[in-house]
């Protein structure tokens, strides 16, 4: 059973690799992913406080 399980996973993961290495996946769309963020310079909401 744990060898079934590495084998799924393994394929999970290569599947996963592929559509991240795919530009036209809809994984990859601007859209659907979460906007950056960095806190390398203190926002407005800080400096008030």
């Amino acid at each position: 059973m744990t060898e079934r399980r590495r084998d799924d996973e393994g394929a999970v993961s290569e599947a996963t690799e592929e559509l991240l290495s795919d530009p036209a996946s809809p994984a990859n769309d601007p859209d659907r992913r979460p906007p950056q963020t960095t806190d390398a310079e203190p926002s407005d909401d800080d400096a008030a406080t």
